[in-house]
């Protein structure tokens, strides 16, 4: 909620931009494999991640497209910002 009415800080996912498209491309490649370690394509960690993360979905929407309550959302995002942060080595925050 706060990063809605505050304005997002620079988003932890992105690699930071550069020139060199080698760079890039391993951020990328960093970057996909971090969500592989959430688990299975289509899976609930890796949904949730897709919805709030890649696509801005309030906490409100995905909690009613996964038929769970908001604070149980609120916990798995943390959670897999966590997972994310650790497979990124904090590299991205």
């Amino acid at each position: 909620m706060w990063a809605r009415k505050h304005g997002r800080p620079e988003a932890f996912l992105e690699p930071a931009e550069t020139e060199d498209p080698a760079i890039a491309a391993a951020g990328s490649a960093d970057l996909s494999r971090a969500f592989d370690r959430l688990g299975p394509e289509g899976g609930e960690h890796r949904e949730l991640a897709r919805m709030i993360f890649v696509e801005d979905c309030s906490v409100a929407h995905a909690a009613a497209s996964l038929g769970a309550p908001e604070g149980t959302i609120k916990s798995r995002v943390y959670r897999i910002r966590r997972l994310l942060q650790a497979s990124l080595g904090g590299e991205y925050r």
